[in-house]
C-alpha cells in the first residue's frame, strides 16, 4: 500500500495514456503550481 499525500507534498510521477492514442505526464505536462488529480473508478 502506498503511502497517502499530505498538502504540500510532491506528487508522485504519474504517466496516462489518453484514449485517442499519446500520453500525458503528471506533473510534467501540468504548467500550475496547484494540481487536483481526481480518480473515478469505473463501473459498467
Amino acid at each position: 500500500m502506498t503511502k497517502p499525500l499530505y498538502s504540500g507534498d510532491v506528487f508522485p510521477p504519474l504517466v496516462l495514456s489518453l484514449v485517442g492514442g499519446g500520453r500525458f505526464s503528471i506533473p510534467a505536462d501540468i504548467d500550475s503550481k496547484y494540481l487536483i488529480a481526481i480518480f473515478y473508478r469505473g463501473h459498467w
